[in-house]
């Protein structure tokens, strides 16, 4: 009996071992260590870590990376035509060309000889408004400024029909007219040679200037206001739908 015993502990100390090796601290008591698989290198596992763990960490350590993944020809060739066409379907389409709106319709009158000038003002789109005006006194011209009516006889007297504001050096001697059967500010620049009109209805404002040849004589700038005022007299808004 006592050898059937001894024979059971030499087995169970030798399976102990296999699993366990013990060491010792030089800075403390003697401590035991698990050792991985004997198939892999000795060393030691981390406390509290399984045998399982232990073993797979030590095997991912031996395992030979991979050589950097390098594409073939047909697939470099393949990505660019990809690219490519991304390219092409993303660009931005030119805009098409715009048509210039004209800013003012030009109509015959009811009466012979005369022309209906529709626009709008400077200041805001609607409403329109409407002038009358004889072709064989005036023309009408497109200028940097805006649509002007020429007089044909009078030397330099322009009627400017969409005016905006200006700053002016000259102070202004301010009367109040009416046209139309609206009040009307008039503002007369006698050194620069212009005369300004504005047209105060409700929240709109319509503005026209005419302009003169500063060493024009009197009788001229008297004649060139005249038959700008009789222009203005026919101005009425368009009350559109």
């Amino acid at each position: 009996m006592p050898k059937i015993v001894a024979i059971f502990l030499s087995i169970l100390l030798a399976s102990t071992t296999s699993a366990c090796t013990t060491v010792r601290n030089a800075n403390g008591p003697i401590e035991s260590e698990r050792v991985i698989s004997p198939s892999l290198p000795m060393a030691t596992c981390e406390p509290g870590e399984s045998q399982i763990t232990c073993e797979d960490r030590w095997a991912s350590q031996r395992i030979t990376p991979l050589p950097p993944h390098t594409p073939s020809a047909s697939f470099l060739t393949a990505e660019a035509e990809y690219r490519q066409s991304i390219v092409r379907l993303t660009l931005t389409p030119e805009p098409p060309t715009l048509t210039p709106t004209p800013s003012f319709l030009l109509l015959r009158g009811q009466k012979e000889g005369m022309l209906l000038y529709r626009g709008r003002s400077a200041y805001q789109e609607r409403p329109l408004f409407e002038i009358e005006y004889a072709e064989d006194a005036w023309r009408l011209e497109e200028t940097t400024s805006g649509p002007a009516l020429v007089h044909n006889t009078i030397e330099g007297c322009r009627l400017f029909l969409m005016a905006g504001g200006m700053g002016m050096e000259e102070a202004p001697i301010i009367v109040q007219q009416k046209f139309a059967g609206y009040p009307v500010e008039v503002r007369e620049f006698r050194q620069t040679g212009m005369v300004s009109y504005g047209f105060s209805i409700g929240r709109s404002y319509y503005g026209f200037d005419l302009l003169f040849p500063s060493s024009a004589s009197k009788s001229t700038v008297e004649e060139c206001r005249s038959a700008s005022e009789i222009v203005l007299d026919t101005f009425r808004l368009i009350q559109e739908q």
